[in-house]
């Protein structure tokens, strides 16, 4: 163990053969020393060795130190014993640690876990207060800074590049996290860039290049987590992936999310789906002044699943399909409003999805009604539609969902010029308390209505259409 107190250390290369334990009340500076660990060999499978270990400690700043885990091939770990692999740095229970320019580089080990050991370059477990200014993270395999049930969390200029490693930010049960111009570029194959269950987060200014980008949601088979509070803003994305998500794996919800002034969009090709914005089972949600754009023909901006109270305001964006809207169960409150759109073209006609400003797809997969209501799409601006404007059907069983008090007015659908559209423009099947008012719709497609009650139709301008009985309603 070092002696409490300042220590300043000469530049230069330490080789550790075993880790240092740092007690409270201490400052070391490196002036840019080396901290090396040599590679351990486990089992015929490769591990960095831990370097530092804080457990129960108080008041301790690292600055200056390049901590090197001496891994540097292209080759992936697994240990199967968690209890084999060691954090490049470990912290415990401890309050009050900052790390000041500092590298963590040439790390390696397993992203299991046995008995809530997260294993990363650094390991930070029930703990509170914890900062990062101006620090660097370089060539690591499985995880980078990996936290659980620690909270008061800061991290600022911080710059992360890896060729192989996994996810670089990863928050277990933490609350209070204030992320605040971070530079994240990983591989196309790689996790999150930054994931978790947290609470009380604000991410600002986060640049991301790579396979994924965030998510503020639970993994599968972890304990239930409700979280609220979280905001991204400023947040430069680029994925071929998603952009910021949640997905439903714990059958619990996020409240209060807001994602604004981000920026949001796709690169190369993905065979399964691109989403800019998912939220799965999220309570009041918004997304404003964005822009978000895909260029991937499996894509969707905005997904939404079990949501209540979502707000889309303000936002541009291109791509094949605007807002998708999963109803494998019921959504309540979407407000769409003041948006600039423009579709991608699409020669996949009536399928309800690529070319369409918003559709509702899949539908239960249980004999469960479900109810898709107060919907208000206002003001908004979408042009070159190849396909439909809007689609709120279910398609699997469509007598199962209920359609209510859904409002369009106000707006601009275009369809291009040379459009020969002979479908559904908009289509709407039990639904009741429909209002399509104001709205101009150029090159339009058919407007279908079935089973719809209570449905108001006033001041419409249809131009250019070739249709003829342009209005269907049974």
């Amino acid at each position: 163990m070092l002696n409490k107190g300042a220590v300043s250390l000469g530049a230069a290369q330490y080789d550790f053969t075993s880790f240092i334990d740092i007690p409270s009340n201490s400052t070391i500076d490196g002036n840019n020393s080396v901290f090396k660990g040599g590679v351990k060999l486990v089992k015929k499978r490769y591990s960095s060795p831990k370097l530092i270990q804080i457990i129960n400690r108080r008041n301790i700043i690292i600055k200056n130190v390049i901590f090197d885990g001496g891994f540097t091939n292209q080759f992936f770990s697994n240990a199967s014993n968690a209890s084999e692999l060691f954090n490049l740095i470990s912290i415990e229970g401890s309050t009050n640690i900052t790390f000041e320019n500092c590298t963590f580089r040439n790390f390696t080990s397993s992203w299991k876990k046995q008995n809530e050991q997260y294993f990363g370059i650094l390991g930070i477990r029930r703990s509170n207060t914890i900062k990062f200014i101006d620090c660097r993270l370089e060539n690591f395999q499985t995880e980078g800074i990996v936290m659980y049930e620690t909270n008061n969390i800061v991290i600022k200029n911080l710059k992360v590049e890896t060729t192989v490693g996994w996810t670089p930010l990863h928050f277990w049960y933490c609350d209070g996290i204030v992320c605040d111009n971070i530079s994240i570029k990983t591989h196309r194959n790689g996790g999150s860039a930054i994931t978790g269950a947290y609470s009380n987060a604000v991410f600002s200014n986060i640049n991301i290049v790579g396979g994924k980008g965030i998510q503020f949601s639970n993994e599968k088979n972890e304990r239930p987590y409700d979280s609220k509070n979280i905001e991204f803003r400023n947040c430069n994305i680029k994925t071929s992936s998603f952009g910021i998500g949640r997905w439903n794996y714990d059958n619990r919800f996020s409240e209060n999310v807001r994602i604004s002034k981000c920026s949001i969009s796709s690169y190369g090709t993905n065979p399964v789906y691109f989403w800019a914005i998912r939220f799965d089972n999220v309570k009041r949600g918004y997304i404003e002044s964005s822009s978000l754009s895909s260029v991937q023909k499996n894509s969707s901006l905005i997904c939404l699943s079990n949501t209540d109270n979502i707000n889309v305001t303000n936002n541009r964006g291109t791509g094949y399909n605007i807002v998708y809207l999963n109803l494998n169960s019921s959504l309540n409150g979407l407000n769409i409003d003041n948006n600039t759109f423009t579709l991608q073209p699409s020669s996949n006609f009536n399928s309800g999805v690529e070319g369409t400003f918003i559709v509702s797809k899949d539908g239960p997969k249980v004999n469960t009604p479900l109810t898709l209501s107060n919907v208000s799409i206002t003001n908004n601006q979408v042009s070159d539609i190849s396909n439909g404007i809007l689609y709120l059907q279910n398609h699997l069983n469509n007598s199962l969902l209920r359609v209510k008090n859904v409002t369009v007015r106000g707006n601009t659908f275009k369809y291009p010029s040379t459009s020969n559209f002979q479908f559904n423009s908009i289509y709407f099947s039990n639904a009741q308390d429909i209002a399509l008012e104001d709205n101009q719709i150029i090159n339009s497609g058919f407007l279908q209505f079935d089973n719809t009650k209570n449905l108001k139709t006033n001041n419409n301008k249809i131009v250019n259409s070739r249709l003829k009985n342009l209005w269907k309603i049974k």
